[in-house]
């Protein structure tokens, strides 16, 4: 773990950058405060859409045609 001071970190930000790529990096700042700056791994990251795909035998052609069928459907109102 390497620890910068906050003026040291603001001037050369982009060595502060690649030291977080190996190991933590905490960041203090004049008042005590400390910051921590990791890494964080991209393929670890999920998107909530991102859903695995099912088998089926449906053609793009019969999609389009459900939503349009669909679209084209008079619901009544109660």
């Amino acid at each position: 773990m390497k620890v910068y001071g906050y003026m040291q970190a603001c001037q050369d930000f982009p060595a502060v950058l690649n030291a977080a790529l190996n190991e933590s990096v905490i960041i203090s700042a004049k008042d005590g405060s400390k910051f921590s700056l990791s890494r964080i791994n991209a393929k670890a990251i999920k998107s909530p859409l991102d859903i695995d795909c099912i088998g089926s035998n449906i053609s793009r052609q019969e999609i389009v045609d459900i939503i349009n069928e669909n679209r084209q459907r008079k619901y009544l109102v109660k």
